[in-house]
């Protein structure tokens, strides 16, 4: 069997040879060039074509996310970015995600808590899983890395020409009838996600009447960050879902990486502990059972890009409550393990990319 190539860059070259021998370890893997800088990698991804790249982001030559963008350009490739774990780091692997990079793993520091051993197993696993994802149809990746597809979009104004017809699922509180969503939409994703949420979200105009709660498996400080930039730049308001606070219309909810969200029947937020639950954190899954159970016929379940298995039960507890599912088309998906086994399942009423979702949406499926 053929090897998975693949090229390693950092700017530190001790990085570089670590993660060389972390992924050399297997027989199935083959390094066949290091880079040290943004101009290196893109040279070795034009001349090589290997099947994954690993990258860090901090080049001497240029930004690591326009080396990431002319890589995807150049040849879409799937890349995972080696982080750092503070938050400046943060919000620089976020931005990767949201531009083409299917993954990332955190770099081992002096102090952490997760041993060297541990890492190398899972660079390992997830150069073997990005070896193996499809690019989508379409060129949508490059097209991501020029900017066509999704400019950011605060300060434009837009409105929606479809009026979504329907009555709250809880009888609101005194106060906030103005803001009660008429839908609430658990949309979750895994390996690929950014990419896809922005794709979808970035077509919903600034008087969505739904709400949307977004499970995007990603640790505590990403899903922060996450929820900062798509801020930025959507029409909708995005922010990270607070203990206790109220849904509401028009606005996308992200759930932070170490609970998983439920909705109770007040229509304010809940959050269990992750040690509660021995699947993946944040849980697509719970999130959907508990919008399914209060909200009912007015729940909607979307499976976006991912590997594994998590959503397929939360897309059947909206469908026996009486709500609507849409799942990602496979075509359109860098990982398509999720929403594969979700058709399969028989759990999806509707079929589409991220775009036509939201014109789903805004249709009143």
């Amino acid at each position: 069997m053929k090897p998975i190539h693949v090229v390693v860059a950092d700017s530190s070259p001790s990085v570089c040879r670590l993660i060389k021998s972390y992924l050399e370890s297997v027989p199935d893997i083959r390094v066949t060039g290091l880079a040290y800088g943004g101009q290196q990698i893109i040279d070795l991804v034009e001349r090589q074509q290997p099947d994954v790249v690993t990258m860090g982001l901090e080049m001497p030559d240029m930004n690591g996310i326009t080396a990431l963008k002319i890589i995807q350009q150049i040849r879409v490739t799937p890349t995972i970015v080696i982080s750092g774990s503070n938050l400046q780091a943060a919000a620089m692997t976020v931005e990767a995600l949201q531009h083409g990079a299917v993954d990332f793993v955190f770099k081992f520091t002096p102090g952490s808590k997760a041993e060297p051993d541990a890492i190398r197993h899972q660079i390992i696993a997830k150069v073997r899983v990005a070896a193996h994802l499809t690019p989508a149809t379409g060129n949508l990746t490059q097209q991501i890395a020029r900017g066509v597809l999704l400019p950011d979009q605060k300060g434009h104004q837009q409105t929606s020409q479809i009026d979504i017809d329907g009555t709250p699922a809880f009888i609101p509180q005194p106060g906030r009838v103005e803001k009660t969503p008429d839908k609430v939409i658990v949309a979750g994703a895994s390996t690929g996600g950014p990419v896809a949420l922005r794709r979808m979200l970035s077509q919903l105009p600034v008087d969505f009447s739904g709400s949307i709660l977004v499970v995007q498996h990603l640790p505590p400080s990403f899903t922060s960050v996450l929820a900062e930039q798509l801020n930025e730049q959507l029409l909708l308001q995005v922010k990270e879902a607070n203990l206790g606070s109220p849904l509401e219309k028009g606005t996308v909810f992200i759930t932070p990486g170490q609970y998983h969200l439920q909705v109770g029947t007040d229509g304010c937020f809940r959050f269990l502990a992750t040690e509660e639950f021995d699947d993946h954190c944040p849980s697509i899954n719970h999130t959907m059972k508990s919008v399914a159970e209060v909200y009912r016929a007015k729940a909607r379940g979307i499976l976006l890009t991912g590997t594994g298995n998590d959503g397929i039960e939360g897309l059947a507890a909206i469908r026996q409550h009486g709500g609507t599912t849409f799942v990602q088309a496979i075509d359109t998906c860098t990982a398509k393990g999720m929403p594969q086994r979700a058709i399969e399942a028989g759990v999806a009423d509707h079929i589409a990319p991220p775009e036509k979702i939201a014109q789903m949406l805004m249709m009143g499926y």
